[in-house]
């Protein structure tokens, strides 16, 4: 099938049965669906930061002060910078930051929402330090990652997680990791890798098995049906 062109179906499962692209990607809707189960663990009226727009940030976690929302965007081989009339940080997270390069003017961060975005980083210990420096104490970090997902740049592509293998990193920076889960098991993700989207399974399926939790890696290394996924989410709180 893949030699006569029929497979992968499309990119990420864009656009299948006509869903838009974070109902029809599964990833998308994976950590979407982290992001809402989760929300509720924030204060209100917090200052939140997300990755290149506000947009989850202000659609997903409802305690968020909308007029507090930052975005950070990439910005190569660059100092810390802020935009502050538009609440946008820029900065290489590619190499981090120390603390002490951080304007005074930037607020330490109640929650931040970094989704999908360490595949593009080279030098991860440094990434998750910036983010742990960015924190205010007992602040949330929502974060993902794919294990399994095509190859894509922005800028570049570097890695992949393992769920075990992003809590340890993530601790080893002085995170509390409270909560790790897997988006898809070996069904959605093998299907997931042919092009298929979240409407081409059952709704049954999705709602089962699309988030859930990773309470013991012998039993996930044993289970064939489950030791395949899609990506990784984690709580973490500082």
């Amino acid at each position: 099938m893949f030699q006569q062109g029929m497979l992968p179906l499309s990119r990420w499962g864009y656009g299948r049965r006509n869903l838009s692209f974070d109902n029809s990607v599964l990833s998308r809707a994976g950590f979407i669906s982290f992001i809402q189960q989760h929300a509720p663990k924030v204060n209100r009226s917090a200052t939140c930061l997300g990755w290149d727009h506000p947009m989850y940030v202000r659609k997903l976690v409802p305690n968020c002060d909308a007029q507090l929302a930052w975005s950070f965007k990439f910005a190569a081989a660059s100092p810390v910078r802020l935009q502050l009339e538009k609440r946008i940080v820029r900065a290489d997270l590619r190499r981090g930051f120390a603390p002490d390069e951080l304007p005074p003017a930037l607020p330490k961060f109640n929650l931040i929402l970094c989704n999908q975005v360490f595949e593009h980083v080279s030098r991860p210990r440094e990434a998750a330090l910036s983010l742990h420096s960015m924190l205010a104490p007992g602040g949330l970090l929502f974060w993902t990652a794919p294990f399994a997902e095509i190859y894509h740049r922005a800028p570049e592509d570097f890695l992949r997680y393992t769920c075990s293998g992003a809590a340890e990193l993530l601790s080893s920076v002085g995170f509390h990791v409270s909560v790790v889960q897997k988006v898809g098991n070996t069904q959605l993700t093998s299907g997931w890798l042919m092009g298929f989207g979240a409407g081409d399974f059952r709704a049954e399926l999705i709602q089962d098995k699309l988030v859930s939790n990773i309470t013991d890696s012998k039993a996930l290394d044993r289970d064939l049906q489950e030791s395949l996924y899609i990506s990784c989410a984690l709580v973490c709180r500082k």
